[in-house]
């Protein structure tokens, strides 16, 4: 017998979204941590940066504090899965793991907040960006099978999640650049 589709289009809708605010509070993380710093900040959906100069210590709280912010969603998202097996937590940890995937692909060429992190720690670049996807992956692969995603779910996820990062990142060069 063939197994029914778990998700219907509301869910990748609500997917599209929940890639939306994860973005926009991952910044207001950094926001919020430059601004406990006393600096004056610029805020786009893409991106935060202080306008003033920064110390290296206010500097890795300040990267720290994004990273933080996107863990515990993912933190809380995979309890409330754990308990409710609510595909809107799942949405949440979802786009919370692949927003630090894709951000520590980027670091290919920029680095990202964790691996400056790294570094600022005396660490490889690489440590920290693979420690927290690795995390983020890890609980959004145990929030799959606690739901019971087949590959196609994970394909579909995958094209949203993708489609919303670019949305969010081209809305922003047309928007601030």
């Amino acid at each position: 017998m063939k197994k029914a589709r778990l998700f219907g289009l509301q869910f990748y809708i609500t997917l599209f979204i929940a890639g939306v605010v994860t973005t926009l509070a991952h910044e207001l993380g950094h926001w919020a941590v430059g601004k406990l710093f006393g600096f004056e900040m610029s805020f786009r959906l893409n991106g935060v940066s202080t306008l003033s100069p920064v110390i290296p210590f206010s500097r890795a709280m300040f990267d720290l504090g994004g990273p933080a912010v996107t863990v515990l969603q993912g933190v809380v998202a995979y309890a409330v899965l754990k308990r409710t097996q609510s595909q809107l937590a799942f949405a949440f940890l979802y786009q919370a793991a692949f927003m630090r995937v894709v951000a520590s692909l980027v670091s290919l060429y920029f680095l990202n907040d964790e691996a400056r992190l790294s570094l600022y720690f005396g660490l490889p670049a690489w440590t920290l960006p693979a420690l927290v996807s690795g995390l983020l992956v890890v609980l959004a692969w145990a929030g799959s099978k606690r739901i019971g995603t087949t590959w196609k779910d994970q394909l579909l996820c995958y094209l949203v999640a993708s489609v919303t990062v670019a949305a969010v990142v081209g809305t922003d060069m047309v928007l601030f650049r």
